[in-house]
């Protein structure tokens, strides 16, 4: 479990033609990992990752279908994603894919509703739950 920072997204996909977008934003929240392969003798750790968070979108009115004042730049928005997730001694560097979900009528009518994203995230791991015995690979406890 941890916490990640999103700082850009790549939006490929939406639902107006000529709305491809690379945002920088801001995005912060947890992660729930699953461990698929960990090298003992390097530190180094693959994940399968969850992701769930809030953060901030850049928008304009053309891409929120004409929901926001003209003066509005920057939206709430709740997100969840899933990715790959590389580990070494906490420090966690993340490629994800996810959803944004923006409140109100711009959910309703913004260009990228329901459109996937592209990220990379950066994160550093809080805690982790182990399963098993709780005994290093020598006998050691951890």
């Amino acid at each position: 479990m941890g916490l990640l920072v999103i700082p850009a997204k790549l939006r490929p996909f939406a639902a107006k033609s000529g709305q491809f977008d690379f945002v920088g934003g801001f995005n912060m929240g947890a992660t729930f990992s699953w461990t698929m392969k960990h090298n003992w003798k390097t530190d180094k750790t693959i994940n399968l990752l969850g992701y769930a968070g809030v953060g901030t979108v850049n928008i304009d009115t053309l891409q929120s279908g004409n929901t926001t004042k003209p003066e509005q730049k920057n939206i709430a928005v709740f997100t969840i994603g899933t990715g790959l997730m590389w580990e070494k001694k906490g420090v966690q560097i993340s490629l994800l894919t996810g959803l944004d979900f923006p409140s109100g009528l711009t959910q309703q009518k913004w260009v990228y509703r329901n459109m996937p994203w592209i990220g990379l995230g950066i994160g550093y791991a809080i805690f982790k739950i182990q399963s098993g015995d709780g005994q290093g690979a020598k006998g050691e406890n951890k």
